[in-house]
């Protein structure tokens, strides 16, 4: 009949070589970690053994005699045991069958060298002092267990050599040397077989030790009580240091329960009788209990292994989506570089077209093809600020902000969107200012404006600013205000607001061609956590919505007459300085602003843009941020702030820079901020740049 240890029991159990091979691992892993307290508690309790056993004054000779070879046997062989378990596992990345074989031949010659000592030692003492007939069984069992012992190493070194020979290794050779994941798991085996032969030898040891003063001190019950308690106690510390391989714990305990027996046959007292009853009834316990222990432990090993292949399929996953989305976000900064210069072209095309003598088929012609020119910037720009979002590249910039000429300046620039669709836009105008980022606070009320009109067939749209009032109980609460887009529009259900500011979120009812990408709301939701602003809604089905912002209102006192007039064109006169390598966009742009009055220079590249510089003397350059041959906007910015630093000569002369950029790549963003210049995203909407000119010439005037 096959001897099965854990290791043939663990792969019948589990039914993959791979994952049994992970458990013994961290099996092994365990008992190294208890080991050294193993080793120290094995060679104590030993000792303090020897010590109690020699206690008794009227010790004969003959048990001095086996005392002292008895804790000398012990200590020696369970020192050769252990440093042959750690030999082996400190060569676990490199192993050599020729090393292994040395091992099972050292503990097997340490074995039988120190068996057949003590067998020459009990020889004497019987020859020439008195052995008991107990005692005389007692050698009997140990010459058993000590040919078990032999045996048992020989049974090892050829499941060992079993295992060799599995590898696939024909032309292996006692020197051939194993490394990686094969050394791993050679070693461990190798290390379990030694670790179950150690205990069967520690086991035998006690057992005949523990049988013997119970047998030849019956008169001395103290002892004996405290002798088997010292037993019980490496017993039971053996639990949670061995018990995880539970036939290995049974080699510690199956010898005790075997010369116990003997002992039961041999010993005419009652009352030790029932104590060696009680003993080898604990003792069961202790193997049923070191069972559920061992059962235990497979199941955490399991389950740590298993967590472990979550975590590391996990952490693949997170890094391919973190590819993915890095992936994603150099695709759209590439692609929307790409369609935002000929969109942002057409958009100042038809601006310019639109300014010019058109009959009334022709105008309507234009203004349909700025509709739909606009809805594909508006998909591009929420394309390009979600990205930003997502990046985690947009930070607010908090300044004193006037609402008035803001919120003005986009009602100017939906009013013609609102009549297409014969729907009034409402605004009065205000004097509240606000703490808060102007270009997130423009595009959130700008997709609240967008929404309003896009999903509202009939009626009106409404802008409201209404200060909140401060509770006289709250004092610490700043004076706030609430801007909100009231709409008569389709409104919606408890579940929509839900879902509103959800990503690709839309309106399944809303069969609308031009309905966005969904996209929008999220954007507002993105930005209103940067600005630690809260957004409310309040909607019913075939009611209209309400969508509103609240901001802290800034108290400190403004002059009106910084505020930006729309109606009166401060731009003429301005001398502004294109620098763009794409002569479509140059074209289109100079047209554009020459017909807003500003007297306009071009250059396509840094050379060109400094010559020009130099004679045309701008106040305001505008650039595009990616260039020919590798140059960049900044380049641009640098050269011509230190030819204008050495060349100016009036002190207060200032040139303003605007970075036209379709890259959203999030270190441009970077980049840009470094450099002291506004950042507009192509394509972008003649309005909004008409109105950035106007908000830098207002600063100088």
């Amino acid at each position: 009949m096959k001897f099965m240890d854990d290791i043939d029991v663990l792969k019948a159990q589990l039914c993959d070589d791979n994952k049994s091979e992970q458990v013994l691992a961290e099996q092994i892993r365990l008992i190294r970690r208890y080991a050294p307290f193993a080793i120290a508690g094995t060679i104590f309790t030993g000792l303090c053994f020897f010590f109690i056993a020699s206690n008794p004054v009227n010790l004969t000779i003959n048990q001095k005699i086996l005392n002292i070879a008895w804790v000398i046997h012990h200590t020696i062989t369970t020192l050769t045991c252990w440093l042959c378990w750690y030999q082996i596992l400190k060569h676990s990345n490199n192993i050599q069958l020729n090393f292994l074989k040395c091992i099972f031949v050292i503990l097997s010659f340490v074995l039988i060298f120190m068996g057949a000592l003590s067998f020459l030692i009990l020889l004497f003492v019987w020859h020439y002092y008195y052995l008991e007939t107990i005692e005389q069984i007692l050698v009997g069992v140990w010459v058993v267990f000590y040919a078990w012992l032999v045996g048992l190493c020989w049974i090892s070194w050829k499941k060992v050599e079993h295992l060799m020979s599995s590898f696939y290794k024909a032309d292996s050779t006692v020197n051939e040397r194993y490394t990686g994941h094969q050394a791993e798991y050679l070693a461990h085996y190798a290390s379990y077989q030694v670790l179950l032969i150690c205990n069967w030898l520690v086991g035998s040891l006690w057992a005949l030790a523990v049988a013997k003063v119970i047998c030849t001190n019956i008169q001395d019950y103290i002892q004996v009580l405290v002798i088997m308690v010292l037993y019980f106690g490496l017993l039971g510390g053996a639990i949670s240091s061995i018990a995880m391989f539970w036939r290995a714990y049974i080699s510690l305990v199956l010898p005790s329960l075997l010369t116990w027996g003997l002992v039961l046959l041999y010993v005419d007292n009652y009352q030790l009788k029932v104590l060696v009853i009680v003993v080898i009834a604990l003792l069961f316990l202790n193997i049923l209990f070191s069972r559920f222990t061992w059962i235990n432990t497979l199941k955490s090993i399991l389950l740590y292994l298993e967590n472990t292949r979550l975590i590391s399929q996990l952490r693949i996953k997170t890094q391919q989506v973190e590819q993915a989305s890095l992936a994603k976000t150099r695709f759209l900064a590439t692609a929307s570089h790409d369609l935002r210069q000929p969109a942002h072209a057409l958009s100042l095309f038809m601006a310019t077209l639109a300014d010019t003598k058109l009959d009334a088929q022709q105008r309507q012609i234009v203004e349909y093809a700025q509709t739909a020119s606009q809805s594909s910037r508006e998909m591009l720009n929420a394309i390009l600020d979600y990205t930003h979002l997502e990046a985690g590249e947009m930070k607010p910039h908090i300044v004193v902000t006037e609402l008035d000429s803001l919120i003005q300046s986009l009602v100017d620039e939906f009013a013609m969107q609102a009549r297409s669709k014969q729907l009034t836009l409402h605004y009065q105008g205000t004097d509240v200012w606000v703490m808060t980022d102007p270009a997130m606070l423009s595009l959130i009320l700008r997709n609240f404006i967008s929404n309003a009109i896009r999903y509202t067939d009939q009626g009106s749209i409404e802008v409201l600013v209404e200060q909140i009032p401060v509770d006289s109980k709250m004092s610490i609460l700043l004076p706030s205000c609430r801007i909100s887009v009231c709409d008569s529009g389709s409104g919606l259900t408890q579940e929509e607001i839900e879902h509103v500011f959800d990503s690709f979120y839309q309106l399944e009812r809303n069969k609308k061609s031009n309905q966005g990408l969904g996209l929008g709301l999220a954007i507002v939701k993105g930005m209103a956590q940067l600005l630690d602003i809260k957004i409310d809604v309040q909607s019913e089905l075939g009611q209209g919505s309400k969508f509103s912002v609240s901001l802290p209102i800034c108290t400190e006192t403004h002059n009106s007459d910084a505020s930006y007039d729309t109606v009166n064109n401060c731009l003429v006169g301005v001398k502004l300085l294109l620098v763009d390598n794409d002569e479509t966009v140059l074209i289109s742009m100079q047209m554009l602003l020459e017909i807003w009055g500003c007297q306009v220079a071009v250059a396509q590249t840094l050379e060109e843009a400094l010559d020009i510089f130099r004679s045309h003397r701008p106040s305001i350059v505008i650039t595009d941020f990616r260039l020919a041959q590798s140059v960049t906007g900044g380049d641009v910015i640098t050269a011509i702030t230190d030819l204008h630093k050495m060349e100016s000569t009036q002190t207060d002369e200032k040139v303003h820079f605007i970075i036209l950029t379709a890259d959203t790549r999030p270190e441009i963003i970077t980049k840009t901020q470094k450099i002291n210049s506004e950042v507009l995203h192509k394509p972008i909407d003649p309005k909004v740049l008409q109105y950035k000119l106007q908000e830098i010439v207002s600063r100088d005037c």
